[in-house]
């Protein structure tokens, strides 16, 4: 008889109807990471990686603000909430690939676009970091 949780779980006379309860505690080498710390699921962003976000949000916010969408509109048709457009507005949240066609398709541009974007910012930042070391 193996303990789960709260349950016992197996043959015996002590045996519960509940089912058993699955929890971080039981994999100890899936534990989440401790909040606001970088760990597993979580990993600060490399520089590119924060143009990259902060040139993909202003992008978002420019093309809706041209189509006269809010942000809530905007979530609604990519699917997402709110607050978490906000947060790519910003350029504070990092978004997955598929989200890209996602967001191409609610701003009537396509993919591509986004990649331009985020490219000429990227290598905006290296010429302007190439000019500092230069200095």
């Amino acid at each position: 008889c193996a303990h789960f949780g709260r349950y016992r779980v197996g043959g015996g006379k002590h045996m519960t109807n509940a089912k058993p309860v699955w929890s971080w505690a039981h994999q100890p080498e899936c534990r989440r990471p401790p909040a606001n710390r970088p760990g597993r699921y979580s990993r600060p962003l490399s520089i590119r990686d924060q143009v990259v976000a902060k040139a993909f949000g202003e992008e978002v916010c420019r093309l809706r603000e041209m189509r006269q969408l809010s942000a809530r509109d905007l979530a609604q048709r990519v699917g997402m909430s709110q607050p978490w457009i906000t947060k790519i507005e910003n350029g504070k949240g990092n978004i997955e690939m598929r989200m890209l066609w996602d967001f191409a398709d609610a701003l009537v541009v396509s993919p591509s676009h986004f990649m331009r974007v985020c490219k000429e910012a990227v290598e905006a930042a290296k010429a302007a970091l190439m000019m500092d070391k230069n200095k």
